[in-house]
């Protein structure tokens, strides 16, 4: 017993029961149909994004922007992760990324790590006309997410991001906050 209920509690109340016919047959009585359960959690976030990068690396300077993420729960504690970015400052790199994403309810917040790949595009406006470079991009990160309300929390999210423009690796830090509206 767990908190005076059954282990598989909280689970349960976190999913949706639905029925799968089995056997490829078209009609089926109720006691043929076996029930699974299916997560059916998510959020939605947008917020502010700043990146800054090293130096020696050629990362971005320091760049504000933006950042929208849209997660779907596969299971429990994992769920797949949509990451779209925009950053301007001397440069503008729009990113776009998929992923894993996994994390866990502690108390009253939920701290994630996530692993992300996708491309990522560089506008560099210093040239006439401007140069836009697009290079493979990975994201490791971090993040919590602390509830405000039963359908909105708030989240604080650090990523390393890794791209090769012109055969140059840069490797920026990308903070973002902003709200999550839970689904």
């Amino acid at each position: 017993m767990l908190h005076g209920e059954p282990p598989w509690y909280r689970a349960s109340r976190d999913t949706r029961e639905v029925g799968i016919p089995l056997e490829g047959k078209t009609a089926f009585s109720p006691s043929e149909v076996q029930t699974i359960q299916v997560p059916h959690r998510g959020g939605v976030f947008l917020g502010y994004s700043h990146m800054s990068g090293d130096p020696l690396s050629g990362g971005a300077a320091s760049e504000s922007g933006w950042n929208f993420s849209a997660e779907k729960k596969l299971l429990r504690y994992f769920g797949a992760v949509a990451d779209f970015s925009g950053q301007s400052g001397s440069t503008a790199q729009r990113g776009f990324l998929f992923g894993l994403r996994g994390g866990a309810s502690i108390r009253r917040v939920r701290p994630f790590a996530q692993v992300l790949f996708g491309a990522a595009q560089l506008r560099q406006s210093s040239y006439h006309p401007s140069k836009l470079t697009t290079s493979f991009a990975e994201a490791l990160g971090v993040g919590i997410d602390s509830p405000v309300t039963h359908l909105l929390s708030w989240r604080v999210e650090a990523d390393s991001l890794m791209t090769s423009f012109d055969g140059h690796l840069r490797q920026d830090l990308r903070l973002s906050t902003g709200p999550v509206l839970n689904f």
